[in-house]
């Protein structure tokens, strides 16, 4: 791959923006430089754009680039830190296929249990609002 001889594909793996450090940006610097490949982003975390650290129509910007883009298939283990020890707890997942809608799942004695569907991501907030 050159700037002269691009890729017809891209794949980006986990790209996760930091407090103050978005990845959207450079995500979508790629994404301009080559118009004509196919972007695929693999598990990403980037619905928080930034932080406060970048203003409102920046924010809203960022968010309209990242809409640009549809979920194939995602699996998201939710998990409970348990204290003092800090020691992870599964709570169940949230798992979406392209073209179905989006399940959120239960983990209760070894096993999953479908608990509620959206027809859209949920929200952490929709998310923390079922029982586990």
């Amino acid at each position: 791959v050159t700037p002269d001889d691009p890729a017809d594909f891209y794949f980006v793996v986990r790209p996760k923006n930091s407090r103050g450090d978005s990845v959207v940006l450079a995500v979508e610097q790629g994404v301009e430089k080559v118009e004509s490949a196919t972007w695929v982003l693999i598990n990403p975390l980037m619905d928080d754009t930034g932080g406060g650290a970048i203003g409102i129509g920046e924010r809203d910007r960022q968010r309209e680039f990242l809409s640009k883009f549809e979920s194939a298939y995602q699996f998201r283990g939710l998990f409970t830190i348990m204290r003092p020890s800090l020691i992870p707890r599964e709570r169940g997942a949230v798992l979406h296929s392209f073209g179905e809608h989006w399940k959120v799942f239960r983990f209760n004695d070894g096993q999953y249990e479908k608990i509620k569907e959206f027809e859209s991501e949920p929200s952490r907030t929709q998310i923390n609002s079922l029982r586990f």
